[in-house]
């Protein structure tokens, strides 16, 4: 979660009493220290906003109802990921049946803070991935693609789970015939 506070000043005379705040969705949540707010004065109003697995600009509207009139603003950030998959695509190009074939992947922790790899994921059992569970700042995966059968076109994701569970590695596509 990322939150941050601003000042949701009172510039009039009378109380200002918020009836009601709400965000679009429920990945942002608004709190309020203080409901009255008298004239003149000025209330925290803490914004929290949970990326999950939403990337680049992102713009979230914040509704307040009150005693006087409903004011709108937009909450917007430019959430980056945590991961950086390179290469964030493979393409083993054509493998015969029986005949074996591996890439590597590095998963690269933006920040530089060690994380450990705690399983890979593919929904085609033709990929196999091998890895160690060492903690570092990246970590090299290999990829191995064995076909089975006859030769087709093969698209699978790739999940990665790490020692972080809300900040897993999707979105790896691995391509074969």
């Amino acid at each position: 979660s990322h939150p941050f506070t601003l000042k949701l000043r009172n510039s009039g005379g009378r109380p200002l009493i918020v009836k009601n705040i709400g965000a679009e969705c429920g990945c942002t949540a608004a709190l309020l220290s203080s409901k009255e707010i008298p004239g003149g004065n000025s209330s925290d109003l803490q914004i929290t906003f949970i990326s999950g697995k939403m990337r680049g600009l992102i713009k979230k509207r914040i509704l307040i109802e009150t005693n006087d009139k409903p004011l709108t603003f937009w909450a917007i950030a430019t959430v980056q990921p945590t991961f950086r998959l390179v290469p964030d695509a493979l393409n083993f190009g054509s493998v015969k049946s029986g005949e074996k074939a591996t890439s590597m992947v590095t998963i690269e922790e933006v920040w530089g803070q060690p994380f450990s790899v705690q399983s890979v994921w593919m929904a085609d059992p033709q990929f196999s991935a091998h890895f160690d569970k060492n903690s570092a700042s990246s970590h090299k995966v290999a990829i191995t693609f064995s076909p089975q059968g006859h030769a087709r076109a093969l698209f699978t994701p790739i999940q990665i789970r790490t020692d972080r569970p809300k900040e897993d590695v999707q979105g790896l596509m691995v391509q074969a015939r």
